[in-house]
């Protein structure tokens, strides 16, 4: 995390209006590859601690196809600069393993259903502030800290689009600088790992695809008939209704 004293500006329901929250830590939650030391996906929450919801939305980021973003600012990407998942032969690839510390939100029934159903992944769970096992994590939020320290800890006002384009050009340029140890970017070190068939690449089924893009955990059932009355029956239990007939 990072520690700020700003305010964020959302947009707020009517049209012009805008919304300041009062901001006092900012947790980027990061999904960095082992091997290559590329940062994955990430999402952004704020407060005392973050949900589940903020780890699914790291985990799903990871996977989507990315795009750059834009905001009403000076950010810009540099060439190359960018995610794994920008690439075709990257997106919608699943983990082995991912891992995490104890924290109760990555200890949750639905974290661990959803990496289960969505992405096939194992949970490992160790320490925090452990940078002899987890270097690759440790070492991507010390240049992340010491890139935003002299913006993100003085007060000020900062609208949301801008601070989400500043740290998504930020990471993206933390996957196109050199990997340890090698004269190839961290994209790049990543894209020959997978293209040499060193790994067992496993993807998201296509049928799967568009319910990953907006939902955290999806369940399926058939929807059939009781007589005249279509029904669903889903985990020993039976749902009849007008919104069946949408299905």
């Amino acid at each position: 995390w990072l520690d700020a004293d700003i305010e964020l500006e959302f947009e707020g329901r009517e049209p012009g209006s805008v919304v300041q929250i009062p901001v006092s830590r900012i947790w980027i939650l990061a999904i960095i590859e082992q091997s290559s030391s590329a940062c994955l996906g990430y999402s952004l929450a704020f407060g005392k601690n973050y949900a589940a919801s903020d780890v699914l939305a790291a985990v799903r980021n990871s996977m989507l196809p990315w795009t750059p973003l834009t905001s009403d600012s000076d950010i810009a990407y540099g060439v190359g600069d960018g995610f794994p998942s920008m690439h075709p032969d990257l997106s919608y690839m699943c983990f082995d393993e991912l891992h995490m510390d104890n924290a109760l939100s990555q200890l949750s029934q639905m974290t661990l259903a959803s990496l289960e159903r969505n992405y096939r992944a194992v949970p490992v769970y160790g320490p925090v502030a452990s940078p002899r096992f987890r270097p690759q994590v440790e070492g991507c939020f010390a240049i992340l800290q010491k890139a935003a320290a002299g913006a993100w800890k003085s007060p000020g006002r900062i609208p949301f689009p801008v601070l989400r384009h500043a740290v998504d050009a930020l990471l993206g340029a933390f996957n196109n600088s050199r990997a340890p140890g090698s004269t190839a970017t961290r994209m790049e070190t990543l894209r020959a790992m997978v293209a040499g068939g060193r790994t067992m690449n496993r993807r998201v089924p296509l049928k799967e695809r568009t319910s990953l893009s907006q939902y955290d955990l999806v369940d399926r059932a058939a929807v059939g008939k009781d007589g005249s009355t279509r029904v669903l029956r889903w985990k020993n239990a039976r749902y009849h209704g007008s919104g069946l007939l949408k299905v």
